[in-house]
């Protein structure tokens, strides 16, 4: 089981993707050298992705992780009568665009339910964030988005442990899985799910 330090571990994800590159690696270092005091998890396949899931959700002892978990091992059975797919006559296209919908919905999962089990900060592989967290983000923020213009985007995202805004996403994802039956990964747990709690907050 991965030891993980409550409200100090950065998370990343490095499936399937290139970062052999070189500004990547720098902003990647210049970030980790600012935050000293903070653990950085870094996942480069889908079996240690679903291995944290497992030790971290499917063990535990509260339902409501548990629920998450459930969800997380749902998400093939969802994209499997995606409307999108439908259109595409093409078996092996069919199921090269299946697999990266069903591992990006996995990983708007798993940032969730790691943010909202541990508190931390989630940074997508492609992101660019050069502070030190805690004098420019913790002392003045319990959880933070980035917005674009369109919707609160799920590229960073920042909050305590068991924050109540993180624990709305995921309920309302955990509604969309399992009672609407949603595959799109946009509105299952991606942006437009986050998008949708940020904007009923009062």
């Amino acid at each position: 089981m991965t030891d993980i330090k409550e409200n100090k571990t950065i998370f990343q994800i490095c499936i399937n993707l290139n970062d052999d590159i070189e500004e990547l690696q720098t902003s990647r270092k210049k970030l980790l050298d600012l935050n000293p005091t903070w653990d950085y998890l870094y996942i480069q396949s889908q079996d240690q992705l679903d291995q944290i899931m497992i030790d971290n959700f499917q063990k535990s002892n509260d339902e409501f992780e548990n629920n998450i978990y459930k969800l997380y091992c749902e998400i093939p059975n969802l994209n499997k009568g995606s409307r999108k797919l439908s259109k595409i006559a093409d078996v092996k296209e069919k199921e090269r665009i299946r697999l990266v919908c069903v591992l990006v919905s996995h990983t708007d999962i798993f940032r969730l339910g790691m943010i909202y089990k541990f508190g931390g900060m989630y940074l997508d592989l492609s992101s660019k964030l050069e502070i030190n967290i805690d004098s420019k983000l913790s002392k003045k923020y319990d959880c933070a988005f980035i917005c674009s213009p369109a919707e609160i985007r799920s590229s960073f995202i920042y909050a305590k442990k068991k924050h109540s805004v993180i624990k709305k996403v995921l309920d309302l994802a955990l509604h969309r899985g399992f009672t609407e039956r949603i595959a799109g990964q946009n509105w299952l747990a991606g942006p437009k799910c986050i998008t949708d709690v940020i904007e009923n907050i009062p």
